[in-house]
């Protein structure tokens, strides 16, 4: 993390865990201050590593070194739980402060879920947001990933949604699917410069987190100047609501957005539904004809003897939106398309590049063509 030299800077035992062989002094800091403006990009693959460094830093400091790496670009570290002592009361969210300065234009991290669980956040978690929102205002591009994801507290999801809505230069924003949701889409809208919401893939979300996303999707488009620099959007829910809230929005500026991707809730969570695709893909063709990718896919289910039955039909919707280059379809689903059906999906969609299906299995008797 440091380089460090004999002649008055610093000495680092080489770890992990890391830390100083000794105390750093003034004259130190003040040599290391000579290099650290021209550090542009900071990788941490596990905090706790450095638990010992930044206790000495916090300690040694001196005034004049109050911004240690005033020119940082990039900052990326893993601040979840230790992954050999899952016992640790506190996470080391508070020793990001030495790097959290306004020149980070890209920042990712991963949390642990035990943060994001709590009804009463630690005091680490919440500094860490608001030392984003106060001293990271210039930030393009965010990415949070949750380690053991568990689920999400009200609490949790506040700090998030105050947190986004103070960052205005953002334009690419990376969250776990099931947290893109109700009020953190209304953040989010408010954006201006925001292009693209990409979801944090960690495989697919589990029936059992579906509750909390079917009944706290929707979200409130306040206004037309919602959305007004997006192209690529990700979200989790039921496509009825999906489709009231965003897709027929008239303040959701579909005519603009070249890529979706969805993960619909299974049938227990989208008002007993059985097939949710065709309504899905009507809207998307009705609301977003411009778009090029597109991407959906169902939650995992702990039954997977109960398989839906994905018609040919269902999918025409999409065969309007000439411009489609790549069509991702996810889904534990019975495939009843014959090669008829096959080469008039083919033929449909001329732009295509990338088609991908995954299903469980065919109907027995069914001739298939890929």
């Amino acid at each position: 993390m440091l380089t460090t030299t004999d002649h008055g800077a610093f000495r680092m035992q080489v770890g992990p865990p890391f830390h100083f062989e000794e105390w750093p002094q003034t004259k130190g800091w003040l040599r290391f201050a000579e290099y650290s403006a021209y550090v542009r990009q900071i990788t941490l693959p596990n905090m706790s590593d450095f638990d010992d460094v930044f206790e000495d830093m916090s300690r040694t400091r001196p005034a004049e070194c109050s911004v240690i790496f005033p020119n940082l670009r990039v900052l990326r570290m893993d601040a979840s739980f230790d992954k050999v002592n899952p016992y640790i009361v506190e996470p080391p969210l508070v020793d990001c402060a030495f790097f959290m300065v306004s020149s980070v234009r890209e920042l990712r991290f991963a949390i642990s879920s035990n943060d994001t669980m709590l009804t009463v956040m630690h005091r680490s978690v919440r500094h860490f947001f608001d030392s984003i929102s106060q001293r990271m205002m210039n930030i393009r591009t965010f990415s949070m990933t949750i380690v053991q994801f568990n689920g999400f507290s009200p609490t949790f999801k506040e700090l998030l949604v105050q947190t986004l809505a103070c960052l205005k230069s953002l334009e690419h924003v990376y969250l776990p699917l099931r947290i893109i949701i109700g009020k953190v889409i209304t953040s989010l809208s408010s954006l201006p410069q925001l292009q693209e919401i990409h979801s944090i893939y960690r495989g697919l979300s589990w029936e059992s987190s579906s509750q909390s996303i079917a009944s706290e999707f929707k979200p409130v488009l306040k206004d037309d100047e919602s959305f007004t620099s997006l192209k690529t959007f990700s979200c989790c829910g039921c496509p009825s609501v999906i489709n009231k809230y965003l897709l027929s929005n008239p303040m959701f500026p579909g005519m603009q957005i070249s890529g979706i991707q969805i993960q619909v809730l299974t049938q227990r969570y989208r008002n007993g539904k059985l097939e949710p695709l065709h309504e899905l893909m009507k809207a998307i063709a009705e609301n977003c004809p411009n778009i090029e990718e597109f991407s959906v896919s169902e939650s995992k289910r702990s039954d997977t003897s109960r398989d839906m039955v994905f018609s040919f039909s269902a999918i025409r919707p999409i065969f309007k939106c000439r411009y489609l280059t790549s069509l991702t379809i996810r889904f534990r689903s019975v495939l009843t398309w014959t090669a008829v059906d096959f080469m008039e999906f083919a033929a449909s969609l001329p732009s295509a590049r990338t088609l991908m299906l995954h299903f469980s299995h065919p109907l027995p008797g069914l001739l298939l063509a890929v």
